[in-house]
């Protein structure tokens, strides 16, 4: 699975991102954060915010508020907000 979220095609690499969230590991939540303050692709990086929303990890979520405030994508900000929201309501 890890193999498939550096694909070359975003298609493939947003659901499998987004897909590392149900994981919850340290490796998982490892690639979420990479992907979110590096891949190119905007709807990828909303894809990681995402999975960081579906791990609920709050020692994992730190990055969301700084992406929300330096991410140019409103998809990305978006989906930030949402994945705290999430983390909030299950702590």
């Amino acid at each position: 699975m890890f193999e498939f979220s550096r694909h070359k095609k975003a298609s493939i690499r947003g659901p499998v991102v987004e897909g590392l969230g149900y994981f919850g590991t340290d490796e998982a939540m490892a690639r979420l954060e990479e992907v979110l303050t590096g891949d190119g692709n905007a709807e990828v990086r909303a894809a990681a915010a995402r999975g960081f929303g579906i791990a609920k990890r709050p020692e994992s979520a730190a990055l969301l508020p700084k992406t929300v405030e330096e991410d140019r994508s409103t998809t990305v900000r978006t989906a930030c907000l949402a994945a705290l929201k999430a983390i909030e309501r299950d702590e």
